[in-house]
């Protein structure tokens, strides 16, 4: 309990520093001194949390512990996955579950209460003892509540629990860093039978505006095929055909999201404004291709829009032809 009981003084310390600090986000110290008076009155303007790539707040510098669930996509009304951590103070039996209550109109669609296919949902207790798994999520718009359910391991004591959600929709109030104080999301966890176990609030993460931008683009077989192909060029042409549900990622400073490609290969990311930005694809997990490039930096400038970033992929296959004669009936061939 003694334990407990410090980490959560020393959450709310970090929230009571963030609320501070937020409405006077990027002002520098500065000294007042209060006009026709004898007497000197000072206020000094406390600095701003220090922030991480994505926005969230950088626990490690504060020394408190990570507590958050933030967008891979922070733009106003778009659909996002979500990266959660949450740090387990009291064990949490298989059955058990964590909860998230989001602010603001937050809705979920039906992927939401399907579980993504992403490395650290396979083991939600990452390199902690035991393989925790999840066995359910259940995703409520009305309450805009999550439930994620956990399985095959409990998540003990002084351990961290990390997975990422994805079909929420982002709310349409534009919260930026600097004018307002953000969004935040309830955390708590459950036993198997519903008692509360612990109740937190997360790190606030920001929402920006949406811009009228877009990169586009088309992941190919670079197999050569009809008038004018060549094959393996890592140029689109003959009539090489586009490669459907290949996961392609777009990075920026609002974080990581994620798509597939459409039936014919297909993709667009929309809504975007002037800036830098990363195209990658993640490892395939198909061992029917091959890439020939992971990863384009995309700069998009003056209110332009860019298409036609094509990736281009290889067959593991090859049809190979062996003309074999001389050999006897019924002698055995190894090739």
């Amino acid at each position: 309990m003694r334990a407990f009981a410090f980490i959560m003084r020393g959450v709310v310390f970090g929230m009571i520093v963030i609320a501070l600090s937020v409405s006077l986000f990027y002002k520098a110290p500065s000294r007042h001194t209060k006009a026709n008076s004898s007497v000197q009155q000072s206020i000094t303007i406390l600095p701003s949390p220090p922030l991480g790539a994505f926005g969230e707040i950088d626990y490690a510098a504060l020394s408190l512990e990570p507590l958050y669930a933030r967008p891979g996509n922070a733009q106003v009304g778009a659909l996002s996955d979500y990266y959660v951590e949450f740090p387990v103070n009291q064990t949490i039996a298989i059955g058990g579950s964590i909860s998230l209550s989001f602010s603001g109109n937050f809705s979920f669609t039906n992927l939401c209460s399907a579980l993504l296919d992403a490395q650290e949902n396979k083991d939600i207790n990452g390199s902690y003892d035991g393989v925790v798994a999840i066995s359910s999520i259940v995703c409520t718009s009305a309450s805009r509540n999550i439930s994620v359910v956990i399985a095959n391991a409990p998540l003990y004591e002084n351990t961290k629990a990390r997975f990422t959600l994805q079909g929420i929709v982002n709310a349409l109030e534009v919260r930026e860093v600097g004018s307002s104080s953000g969004y935040l999301v309830g955390m708590r966890s459950y036993s198997p039978v519903g008692t509360l176990l612990e109740d937190k609030t997360s790190a606030p993460f920001f929402l920006e505006r949406t811009g009228t931008q877009s990169i586009s683009g088309l992941l190919f077989l670079d197999s050569g095929v009809g008038t004018g192909g060549v094959k393996n060029d890592g140029i689109r042409n003959g009539s090489e055909v586009g490669v459907g549900s290949i996961q392609i990622c777009l990075v920026s400073g609002n974080g990581r999201n994620c798509d597939v490609t459409s039936s014919n290969g297909s993709y667009t990311f929309d809504f975007l404004r002037d800036g830098l930005y990363r195209l990658e694809i993640p490892q395939l997990s198909s061992n029917i291709y091959l890439l020939t490039q992971a990863f384009a930096e995309v700069e998009l400038k003056n209110g332009a829009s860019k298409s036609l970033l094509n990736f281009a992929l290889r067959s593991v296959e090859e049809t190979i032809t062996i003309n074999v004669a001389g050999i006897p009936v019924g002698t055995d061939v190894v090739v």
